[in-house]
């Protein structure tokens, strides 16, 4: 049974969904492209004022330590200009996505692009690069039936607007966890594209490197590749200029010979952080780097 939800907690939830209608009225009343740089400029201005600025300074200390102090207050402005900028876009990613407005551009290796044609079911594994929701939004570009492993927020009211804006270009998101994993499976058996971000912290995966560090990592792309014999394609999406992407799906992470069924989720899960790390040191500033994504005694000081 699930616990009473507070009177408090109803009435932040009010105000928190009230603040964002407000914000996200302003962006939408605008043309996309002011609208995105208005809100990199809100947060390339006032991000780096909020706590949540010593997460991302540590990240960048741990996992790119020979980055100059300019470099990484460089690196970290990206970051907010990108983040705010994706705040801004929320209203306008059907404008964004629609294949005459040619603000995405696709970069598919022939193998993703072979598999594609059978119309057989694949897994695009990714991260928090430039403005996410673009990516999952692009597979209709691309003529694919795209199911989407998202978390969804806390607050429902929050919840119900984002599945509004993610919900433009049709498609379905299923939550993290076991609910999520029953329809995951359940789309790659209808022969589904199957996305999803594999870049955040996980109490239960598997111990992998990211950056040379321990960091519990999301088991589920390589498990479900292994148990359903799906390819898993790692994913990127460059902000190029502005309002412009480039969404790159790169070969397909090689399933290992010889090994169980543990040692090769283990071997393929590396081989996605491998990849997506490689993808994160070329643009750092595309990436999201408030998450904790390394093990807690690294934050304790924070």
């Amino acid at each position: 049974m699930a616990k009473p939800v507070s009177f408090a907690k109803k009435l932040r939830w009010r105000l928190e969904v009230i603040g964002l209608r407000c914000i996200m009225s302003l962006f939408a009343a605008l043309p996309l492209d002011r609208a995105s740089a208005l809100g990199g400029w809100l947060l390339r201005r006032f991000g780096p004022g909020l706590p949540v600025q010593r997460v991302g300074r540590t990240n960048l200390e741990l996992a790119l330590p020979n980055l100059s102090a300019d470099d990484r207050n460089r690196v970290l402005a990206e970051m907010w200009e990108n983040l705010g900028r994706t705040a801004g876009e929320y209203p306008h990613l059907k404008e964004i996505v629609d294949e005459a407005s040619q603000r995405v551009v696709l970069d598919l290796h022939p193998a993703f692009d072979a598999h594609r044609a059978t119309g057989r079911a694949m897994i695009v594994a990714s991260a928090h690069f430039a403005n996410w929701e673009v990516m999952h939004l692009a597979a209709g570009i691309a003529g694919l039936d795209v199911v989407t492993v998202v978390r969804h927020p806390n607050n429902p009211l929050v919840r119900d607007r984002l599945e509004a804006w993610r919900s433009v270009t049709g498609g379905a998101r299923v939550p993290k966890g076991r609910e999520g994993a029953r329809a995951a499976v359940a789309a790659l058996k209808a022969g589904k594209m199957l996305a999803i971000l594999a870049d955040q912290r996980m109490s239960e995966g598997i111990d992998a490197e990211f950056f040379g560090l321990p960091a519990m990592t999301p088991a589920g792309p390589a498990q479900l590749a292994l148990r359903t014999g799906c390819p898993l394609f790692p994913a990127k999406l460059e902000r190029q200029q502005g309002v412009r992407f480039r969404l790159t799906i790169d070969a397909p992470i090689p399933v290992p010979e010889g090994l169980d069924r543990v040692d090769a989720t283990v071997a393929m899960t590396q081989a996605l952080n491998d990849r997506l790390e490689a993808w994160i040191r070329e643009k750092p500033g595309d990436w999201l780097w408030l998450h904790r994504r390394w093990p807690s005694a690294f934050y304790e000081k924070l």
